[in-house]
């Protein structure tokens, strides 16, 4: 089973939010993110091991780009426009790093145990 989350920045401000955050981000195992440094910078977490980001995979794939904007990363390798909703980050995010794995020839997650996908919106 996998699943994601995304929201915008500011609701980190939201007590509840963030702590919600903080409990997904120390307690489940395989996280992908979307610019790592970033993500720990907005969110004022710890920096852990992820599974995948796919800022730098994607950079990887394609040293001449930067995709510091998740939107030119899904654009370029998923061929399909970002949607404005939390929901369309989270999933592509998903979409991206499985996409990423399979062109560079990277080993999957093993079945069932799928890593959480998390964004946080600008």
């Amino acid at each position: 089973m996998r699943s994601g989350i995304a929201f915008w920045a500011s609701a980190l401000e939201v007590r509840d939010v963030g702590a919600a955050f903080e409990t997904i981000w120390k307690t489940h195992k395989q996280v992908a993110v979307h610019d790592l440094k970033s993500l720990v910078k907005a969110a004022a977490v710890d920096p852990r091991e992820v599974v995948d980001d796919t800022m730098i995979a994607a950079h990887l794939l394609n040293p001449s780009r930067a995709y510091s904007r998740l939107g030119d990363a899904v654009e370029e390798h998923l061929g399909i426009a970002l949607g404005d909703d939390a929901a369309s980050w989270a999933d592509a995010v998903w979409r991206l790093s499985e996409k990423l794995r399979h062109v560079a020839g990277f080993t999957a997650p093993k079945p069932n145990s799928f890593p959480r996908a998390a964004t946080i919106l600008p």
